[in-house]
């Protein structure tokens, strides 16, 4: 059966992979419901959502040559602090689950799971986590991105591929796409203005804007065909404010989007390739990007930057470093051992503040991650789903890479953990290749079954978790 090349970001919602993040090793994991304990000097409570690697200092050289983000705009001097928005930590109401059926054109009684609420009927299912996350797909559908309602760290969630419908994005209108779509994102909670993506299939997503304020990541996602919605992600609920945060400023977080390593394009080092070079920041406005505070999910504040080189803004998580703590609860709900720091991230998607993704770093008895790619070309490859052999003994590493690179898997495993880093070098030395990505993959042989054992991606410096599709 033929697949496609379309991949989905995870959990929080599709749709995130249009918005370049950086979130500074602001990493999510979900875990038992509630926060985690602790205030700061100030009374202030911390944020469980994961810690930068110290402060980031001001980039030597700032406006020069060797500047990767200069400015050509004038950046916001305020406000000092902003409030962090948080979802209910209860399980989802059924009633929430009946109403993103109707919007769906499903039939059918909601159906309690340990996790959340499932709808099947008609050849399709709707699941929705006691998060808010949900997930809808026909039989028929291309890659859906399915919720897991039946565990509590969601472990089961996953992308699952059939083949395309050949001419499938010919078959609706913008006008009738937008027809289907906008029930279903109303059902959701997305305010912002849908948009229509044409590509394998017509693709409807809209944004949330939560007291005037965008946020950047955990679209809801509403794809269609000439029958209606094939698959549709998102997540359900109303955010409450909570206490205001003081935050760094624009200029500070540029500062910390300097630090960040530049995503590495599609394309031989040295060689003469479009998109290198400085990218021209041309302004900033505050936003929201999406978290989970120890299994609560939460708004976070954030500086959205635009940048002349390219068409979304890049997120860099606002909150001061002192309001900042590692989760404090792992899967089971039982307390783990104090992490080690971790680094900054960028990327799309990818290690986002709710973006789906849940980090789960490595306790300090736990072994060290597979090490980083080595050597001057060496990177390492965003993992964005994972297969595993029927023996449990074959992990395949997925992900988007250039079309002039080789590929290579390696991992390191302890009881609980698989740390897994996919690496790209190039194929050929000095060969000028177009700036284009595709589906890649690698493989590596386990030394036991991988079980019930969570993959980590270990090259991605916010380790978050990645989805297996288990044969």
């Amino acid at each position: 059966m033929a697949t496609t090349t379309r991949t989905r970001a995870r959990r929080w919602a599709v749709g995130l992979v249009a918005l370049p993040l950086v979130l500074t090793a602001c990493g999510t994991q979900h875990v038992g419901a509630g926060s985690g304990s602790g205030t700061a000097a100030d009374g202030l409570p911390l944020l469980h959502v994961g810690t930068r690697d110290g402060a980031a200092a001001a980039m030597e050289g700032a406006g020069s040559s060797g500047d990767p983000y200069p400015v050509v705009g004038v950046l916001p001097a305020g406000p000092k602090t902003a409030v962090v928005y948080r979802f209910s930590s209860g399980a989802t109401t059924d009633d929430a689950t009946v109403a993103l059926a109707a919007a769906l054109h499903l039939s059918g009684s909601p159906v309690r799971h340990d996790h959340g609420w499932s709808v099947a009927a008609d050849g399709a299912e709707l699941r929705v986590r006691d998060d808010g996350t949900w997930a809808f797909w026909r039989t028929d559908a291309t890659c859906p991105y399915r919720v897991d309602v039946d565990t509590a760290d969601g472990s089961q969630t996953a992308v699952g591929c059939a083949a395309p419908i050949p001419g499938a994005k010919d078959a609706v209108t913008d006008a009738e796409a937008l027809a289907a779509a906008v029930p279903v994102l109303k059902a959701s909670g997305a305010t912002g203005t849908p948009s229509v993506n044409r590509a394998d299939l017509v693709r409807v997503s809209a944004s949330r804007v939560v007291e005037q304020l965008q946020v950047s990541g955990g679209d809801t996602s509403v794809t269609v065909d000439g029958s209606g919605v094939v698959d549709a992600t998102g997540i359900t609920g109303t955010p409450a404010a909570g206490p205001a945060y003081p935050i760094l400023t624009a200029a500070q977080a540029l500062d910390v989007l300097r630090a960040q390593p530049k995503p590495a394009i599609a394309c031989v080092a040295g060689a003469s390739c479009p998109g290198v070079g400085p990218e021209h920041v041309t302004g900033a406005v505050l936003g929201l990007v999406p978290g989970d505070d120890d299994g609560t999910s939460v708004l976070l504040p954030a500086w959205l930057f635009t940048v002349k080189e390219q068409s979304t803004p890049i997120a860099v998580m606002a909150v001061q470093d002192q309001y900042l703590a590692q989760p404090a609860a792992g899967p089971d709900g039982s307390a783990t051992a104090v992490p080690g720091s971790s680094g900054g991230s960028s990327g799309s998607g990818g290690g986002t503040v709710g973006s789906s993704p849940e980090p789960v770093p490595p306790a300090t008895d736990q072994p060290a991650p597979a090490s980083p790619p080595s050597g001057p070309a060496a990177r390492s490859v965003t993992i964005d789903r994972a297969t595993v052999s029927a023996d449990g003994r074959t992990l395949t590493l997925w992900g988007e890479g250039g079309l002039c690179e080789d590929y290579t898997a390696e991992a390191k495993e302890d009881a609980d953990h698989v740390y897994a880093v996919l690496t790209s070098t190039p194929a050929q030395s000095g060969k000028v290749c177009p700036a284009m990505a595709k589906q890649v993959s690698a493989s590596v042989t386990l030394q036991d079954p991988l079980g019930a054992r969570t993959v980590v991606d270990a090259g991605n410096p916010s380790m978050p978790t990645v989805p297996v599709a288990r044969a």
